[in-house]
């Protein structure tokens, strides 16, 4: 199969409302999202000091 030269972004979106420290967490120790995207292609559109 030929490479398409694309590298893959996971954008996750936080509820805010929700505990942002453990909802989603990209960066976490959590294989789901580690294993298939590198850390610095992970964007998270919902930040900490969303308000």
């Amino acid at each position: 199969m030929k490479s398409l030269g694309v590298v893959p972004y996971l954008l996750v979106e936080r509820d805010p409302y929700a505990n942002r420290n453990t909802y989603l967490d990209p960066k976490a120790e959590a294989p789901s999202f580690g294993a298939f995207y590198p850390a610095d292609n992970i964007k998270v559109a919902w930040s900490n000091n969303s308000s």
